[in-house]
């Protein structure tokens, strides 16, 4: 499969997994802060290279894709992503690249995993626990009474019928671009 054909149909999952958030979101009320950017200060933000593919992609037909090879090689001992453009003065950030953030960046906070018993848990963060608790709370609750929730896993199972081998392993944030990079760099070398 080309890569033009990879990223569409990675992108497509995206749009599928947004229309899923949205309605979900307008079920509960569930959102996030604007420019809240707590959970991209995390550690442990990971991405397969299949899904940081729309990026690479994009970053290849901007001309933009070596100067962002060279930034993703250096090591990014921040425990903050990469992409993150943040103001420290207002405590807020954005991101330059929100319409090709990879799954985690989508999913976390509007969608569940599911217990050993197959049963969803809602997998969200700490403010939106702490600042709307009584939205949380139904939320779980209406769950817990048969609310359609999005399964994080569903979402990563289409990804990896994609291309497995793009998408067995999950790196830091800046490893899976400068991967994705390389994997489009190598397809137009040869063609």
């Amino acid at each position: 499969m080309s890569i033009e054909l990879k990223v569409n149909e990675v992108v497509k999952v995206f749009h599928d997994i947004e229309r899923d958030i949205e309605s979900f979101c307008i079920n509960t009320g569930l959102k996030c802060r604007e420019f809240c950017c707590k959970c991209c200060e995390k550690e442990d933000v990971e991405a397969s290279v299949i899904e940081m593919l729309p990026l690479a992609f994009h970053l290849f037909r901007e001309g933009t894709a070596d100067e962002w090879l060279a930034k993703a090689q250096i090591p990014n001992n921040k425990p903050v992503c990469p992409f993150l453009c943040p103001d420290p003065v207002n405590e807020i950030g954005f991101c330059p690249f929100y319409e090709f953030r990879p799954l985690i960046c989508r999913l976390f906070g509007f969608a569940a995993i599911t217990d050993k018993n197959n049963q969803p848990i809602l997998v969200t963060c700490d403010p939106n626990k702490r600042e709307t608790p009584e939205i949380y709370h139904k939320t779980i609750e209406a769950i817990e009474k048969g609310l359609p929730v999005p399964l994080m896993k569903n979402y990563y199972f289409r990804i990896m019928g994609i291309d497995m081998r793009l998408s067995q392993h999950r790196y830091k944030l800046n490893t899976a671009l400068r991967l994705a990079i390389e994997e489009v760099q190598f397809y137009y070398q040869y063609r």
